[in-house]
C-alpha cells in the first residue's frame, strides 16, 4: 500500500527535490535530504502552471487533494498505487518493485475541460538501493493567438500572449487590451501575477477564461505575467469618427486607435466618468475618460476640437466607445 513520505523527509526538502526535478532531474534523492526506508520509492509533486513557462515559477500553484496513480511504464499501464497530494501539492510511494513507472492524474474539474497534464520526465526506473525518482507533474492550458482565442467556445481556459495596449490600473473596471499579429481583445478582471501593473508596450502571457461581454469575445479572469518590458504598443490606425463608432464593422474592437481630430458636441458626467461626444464630420462617436484619470470637466468641453487616442469598449448595442488610458491620450485645441 501507498504511503506519503511527510513524515519522513524534513519540511521544505521534498519540495526542493521536487523544483529541481521540474529543471529537468530525473533522479533526485538523497542529495535532497529524503529520509527513505531501504525500500525503493518515487516522489512526484503536482503543480498549475500558470505562466506556461514550463517550470515552477511564483505564478504557479501546487494542488492538494487531487488523487495520483502510479502507473507501470509501458505495456498495459497498470496501476500500482493511488495517492493523494498533499498541502505541498506532494505525493510519494515507498516498497516500489524495481522497474519504470509513470504517473497519473485524475480530471481537476474545477480547473477547467482544457487542462492537461506534462510529466518531467515522462517515466522513472527504480532500482534497489538507488536513488528515488522523482516527478515533476506540470498541469497546463493550451496555447493560441488572439485571434484563436476570440473563435474559441465560451468557457475554455486558454493561455496567450502579445503586447499590452493598455493595462488593468488604467479604467476602474480592471480590464486591460492586449495585442498580438492577428488582433485585439479586452482582458476582464484582470489582474497582474508578478508586480503591481503592466504598461503599454509591455510583452505579456495571460492564462484567462473565454467569454463574451457586451456582445464580444474577452478573456475574462486573466491572469497576467510580464515577458518582457517595452516592446511596442503602435496605433494601429487613424480612423474616422463614425468608424470609431462601429469599431470598422467590429474589426477594431478592444484595438487601440486615433482619431486625429474631432469637435466636441456634448459632454455629460456618468457613474464617475467624463463622457464627450465627438464628430468630425463623418458621424459621432462618444469618448469615455474613465474616473481614474480624475480629469477636471472644464479641460474638455462644447465647442472644442480634440484628437485622442484610446481603445474601443463594445456597449452591447452595436456600437463602441472609445477610451483613452492616460490624460496625455487627450488634445485639446
Amino acid at each position: 500500500m501507498p504511503r506519503t513520505l511527510r513524515s519522513l523527509a524534513r519540511p521544505g526538502l521534498l519540495l526542493a527535490a521536487l523544483l529541481a526535478a521540474a529543471g529537468g532531474c530525473g533522479n533526485a534523492g538523497d542529495e535532497f535530504g529524503i529520509n527513505l526506508p531501504a525500500a525503493p520509492g518515487i516522489a512526484a509533486q503536482l503543480f498549475v502552471d500558470r505562466d506556461f513557462n514550463g517550470v515552477f515559477t511564483q505564478p504557479d500553484t501546487v494542488l492538494a487533494g487531487v488523487r495520483v496513480f502510479l502507473l507501470v511504464a509501458g505495456g498495459q499501464g497498470d496501476t500500482v498505487a493511488v495517492d493523494t497530494t498533499d498541502a505541498n501539492g506532494q505525493v510519494a510511494y515507498v516498497n516500489v518493485a524495481p522497474g519504470p513507472y509513470a504517473v497519473s492524474v485524475d480530471s481537476v474539474a474545477a480547473l477547467g475541460d482544457s487542462l492537461f497534464t506534462f510529466l518531467t520526465p515522462a517515466t522513472v526506473q527504480v532500482v534497489l538501493n538507488g536513488q528515488v525518482p522523482v516527478i515533476a507533474i506540470r498541469l497546463g492550458f493550451p496555447t493560441d493567438d488572439v485571434s484563436g482565442v476570440r473563435a474559441s467556445a465560451v468557457g475554455r481556459r486558454v493561455v496567450t500572449s502579445g503586447i499590452v495596449l493598455s493595462g488593468p490600473q488604467f479604467f476602474s473596471d480592471t480590464s486591460a487590451f492586449l495585442r498580438d499579429t492577428g488582433g485585439a481583445i479586452r482582458l476582464t478582471d484582470a489582474t497582474v501575477l508578478v508586480g503591481n501593473f503592466v504598461t503599454p508596450g509591455d510583452s505579456v502571457r495571460v492564462l484567462g477564461t473565454v467569454a463574451v461581454r457586451n456582445g464580444q469575445p474577452v478573456l475574462d479572469a486573466a491572469e497576467i505575467v510580464l515577458l518582457i518590458p517595452g516592446i511596442n504598443a503602435t496605433i494601429v490606425d487613424t480612423i474616422t469618427t463614425a468608424e470609431a463608432a462601429a469599431a470598422r464593422a467590429g474589426a477594431l474592437d478592444a484595438d487601440l486607435v486615433r482619431i486625429q481630430a474631432a469637435g466636441v458636441t456634448d459632454s455629460a458626467s456618468v457613474g464617475g466618468d467624463y463622457t464627450v461626444t465627438v464628430d468630425d464630420g463623418s458621424g459621432p462617436v462618444t469618448v469615455v475618460i474613465d474616473s481614474v484619470l480624475a480629469l477636471n470637466p472644464t479641460a474638455v468641453v462644447p465647442g472644442d476640437s480634440l484628437r485622442v487616442n484610446g481603445v474601443l469598449v463594445p456597449t452591447g448595442t452595436g456600437s463602441w466607445v472609445l477610451k483613452p488610458r492616460i490624460t496625455s491620450d487627450l488634445t485639446v485645441f
